[in-house]
């Protein structure tokens, strides 16, 4: 049986087995390519961070071309709100939604709540960075705007 069709279940079957004690443990995620892949926002949640108490936005991206999005895979990114980054919120929006980076009464829950950034699309740089236990994750780097000609241009995450 080739691994790829190792533990498919069928009505009536016993399960399968195999050695847990060679497996190496990891987050189970293959890591995405480093560079730069087309995506769009799929769902903006407004949270509290557990770290630092602050204000924020949980912005789950998909990808639009290629293997990645054959796979369905997905990336979270995170724009903080607090007093001393709000002007890399601010960025954030003029690269991605820019009719909502001039908005007086800016709420950020709101905006989070009715959806406003589903949908928008820009090109994510993407990286590894070592995550807390260690392993290597795929991180979003730098978000990148798509310009009437094509043009992108960059925002650090």
């Amino acid at each position: 049986m080739s691994d790829e069709n190792q533990g498919l279940q069928y009505e009536g079957s016993d399960g399968f087995s195999f050695n847990m004690k060679e497996e190496k443990a990891s987050s189970g995620f293959p890591l995405i390519p480093v560079g730069q892949h087309p995506a769009s926002i799929e769902e903006v949640q407004y949270k509290i961070s557990a770290n630092s108490g602050n204000p924020m936005w949980q912005i789950k991206w998909g990808f639009l071309n290629g293997e990645l999005a054959e796979k369905n895979r997905k990336i979270t990114s995170f724009i903080v709100f607090s007093a001393d980054q709000r002007g890399r919120a601010k960025m954030f929006l003029n690269r991605v939604a820019p009719e909502l980076a001039e908005l007086e009464d800016f709420n950020p829950k709101k905006i989070a709540e009715e959806q406003l950034l589903v949908g928008k699309l820009a090109k994510l740089k993407i990286n590894t960075q070592k995550g807390q236990d260690g392993e290597d994750r795929s991180n979003v780097a730098d978000v990148l705007a798509i310009g009437s000609g094509g043009e992108a241009s960059g925002f650090s995450l």
